[in-house]
């Protein structure tokens, strides 16, 4: 097979790889300076609030990162990966 034919084919996804991770990194930091961020707070009930504060926020971060690794993930397969029928 051709180098420039094998460079071609592996390197969109090495791109979305490289992306991926690098967007992981950044949500871990993200998530980390949110929990830093937040009071633990002096009552039970405001630990609890707190808590579940930096849950929601954390997994919307996350979440974000998801979708935005499967949009990537997809508009590759739809480009490459087509059917031939």
């Amino acid at each position: 097979m051709n180098a420039k034919k094998i460079i071609r084919a592996v390197l969109p996804v090495a791109l979305i790889m490289i992306v991926a991770w690098l967007g992981m990194l950044c949500v871990l930091y993200v998530v980390d300076g949110i929990i830093a961020t937040f009071p633990a707070g002096n009552t039970p009930m405001e630990k609890i609030v707190f808590s579940l504060t930096k849950l929601a926020i954390s997994s919307l971060v996350t979440l974000i990162w998801l979708i935005s690794w499967f949009i990537m993930i997809a508009k590759y397969r739809e480009k490459n990966l087509k059917c031939h029928t």
